[in-house]
């Protein structure tokens, strides 16, 4: 027979070794429940920034807007990282002003600073496609768990390397040392067809410009002798790329005339 202390102290005993596996079991399967919300957000993210992409072609600064727009609704709020705790009770204020409004200016902060939004070059797509691919951090907000799967890092410093010209590489690593924060990778791409305007050919398209955008947000210009008409869109308009021989590259271009 069993002495009731030595079975009391056998359950003591079996649940603090068995405790804090159950709790880390259950911490990771909020976590990994956040993480793939937020993967959902990212892929909805990148096709509104695609949609942008196929009527905006020129303009990077939208493309990555929509992107940030669509994962404001995810994003915590920018004062949860470490170091911008002390502002938590200015940002409530503010905010509370505000309202619901409030809130989501909050946590577009976070988007704005965290959210990256750019067209990428895909060899396997058609001439008349255009692909987006969008990265963002997550920040893990779990305890125990957030350092088991993520990146650490600091937020902060992130936030400024971001305001600073140059190599911020050394940013970087004395974040990864001194950060609270840690942080989860996240990306997507979507590829959209390029949808252009109708209307009549150019009377005069020696007097049109022809421009694409790189992935690095540059924009290029060619002359009319620089390019040859490659194709037709749906809508009966000429598709043009450059001329290979004459520029040292072949790619779809974007036709502007006056």
């Amino acid at each position: 027979m069993n002495h009731p202390d030595l079975e009391r102290g056998q359950a003591m005993t079996e649940f603090i070794i068995a405790f804090p596996l159950v709790l880390i079991a259950v911490l990771s399967i909020v976590q990994i429940s956040l993480l793939a919300q937020a993967k959902l957000f990212v892929e909805y993210a990148a096709f509104t920034a695609a949609r942008v992409a196929v009527v905006q072609p020129d303009n990077p600064d939208d493309i990555a807007e929509a992107a940030k727009l669509s994962m404001t609704p995810v994003s915590p709020r920018i004062d949860a990282l470490a170091g911008l705790s002390v502002l938590s009770s200015a940002v409530n204020t503010i905010a509370g002003l505000f309202g619901d409004a409030g809130a989501l200016v909050v946590r577009y902060a976070y988007a704005r600073e965290f959210t990256n939004a750019k067209i990428v070059v895909n060899p396997r797509q058609s001439d008349d496609d255009i692909t987006v691919h969008v990265d963002y951090l997550a920040l893990l907000s779990i305890p125990f768990v957030n350092r088991l799967i993520g990146t650490r890092g600091s937020g902060v410093l992130r936030v400024l390397s971001s305001y600073t010209d140059g190599d911020n590489d050394w940013i970087n690593a004395i974040a990864s040392i001194v950060g609270n924060d840690y942080f989860y990778p996240l990306s997507s791409e979507a590829t959209l067809t390029v949808e252009t305007l109708g209307g009549r050919a150019p009377e005069d398209p020696s007097k049109c410009i022809y421009t694409y955008v790189d992935n690095q947000g540059v924009r290029h210009t060619y002359t009319n002798g620089e390019v040859y008409q490659s194709g037709t869109y749906k809508n009966g308009r000429p598709q043009y790329h450059t001329d290979k021989d004459k520029t040292g590259i072949s790619r779809i271009v974007h036709q502007e005339c006056p």
